[in-house]
């Protein structure tokens, strides 16, 4: 449900809760807004749940995002872009957003995943690991959202991923069948055929594989000292 209450518009987001192993609640998952909800809704959302970081694994940029030197008006917000970094697997955006009726702006994180070959069902694990590595090591106690276009093909593997490389870290046991049957409690669409459920397994073992290049810590993964 949404908090704020103007006439005229929605009271609620097309949006799921999903727990994982250290945390309830700990991911959102939510549909981009050609095909779920309006924009509007979704600025709603991270404003009222004082949101700060968004994973979005889509091709195409969202268009509440502004471009460099332009800023975009959504509703009653407006949106300026902070900074923006290249990094090897993502690219990092922060946009400040600000509603017409508060003094303070509120500022966003955005990870925007554009690897994700368009039309296929799983992408490359390296690729994947790399950006889920980034996102842990950035999350903090509030949820994080994750948004891809149906709100659950792609953001559904990237929860239960998620839950697999936390069990590893937690208690240095694989839980893939565990994972999924978690997230599946949340959202029943969530790894919707066997290429997922395989690549489950996959990017589990090449995760256990590379503890050789990455060592767990309790507050996130760093590279060994050689």
């Amino acid at each position: 449900m949404l908090c704020q209450s103007a006439t005229g518009v929605n009271k609620y987001v097309n949006a799921v809760y999903i727990n994982t192993f250290r945390q309830r609640n700990k991911l959102i998952l939510t549909p981009g807004t050609i095909e779920g909800s309006t924009d509007v809704d979704f600025l709603w959302l991270l404003h009222d749940y004082k949101l700060t970081t968004v994973v979005i694994l889509d091709e195409k940029m969202e268009p509440y995002i502004p471009d460099q030197g332009k800023n975009t008006v959504t509703g009653p917000f407006s949106g300026k872009l902070v900074s923006k970094t290249a990094q090897s697997h993502y690219t990092e955006l922060v946009v400040r957003f600000q509603y017409y009726a508060e003094h303070d702006g509120f500022d966003v994180r955005f990870l925007h995943f554009s690897l994700w070959p368009k039309k296929t069902k799983v992408c490359k694990i390296s690729d994947k690991m790399q950006l889920l590595i980034a996102a842990q090591e950035i999350a903090t106690d509030s949820p994080m959202v994750v948004q891809c276009r149906d709100g659950y093909t792609r953001s559904g593997l990237f929860a239960v991923l998620w839950c697999i490389v936390e069990r590893i870290k937690r208690d240095g046991e694989v839980a893939v069948a565990e994972s999924v049957r978690m997230a599946k409690r949340r959202c029943q669409r969530i790894i919707p055929n066997e290429e997922q459920y395989r690549f489950c397994h996959e990017f589990a073992k090449q995760y256990v594989d590379d503890c050789n290049t990455y060592e767990n810590t309790e507050d996130g993964t760093r590279a060994k000292k050689k």
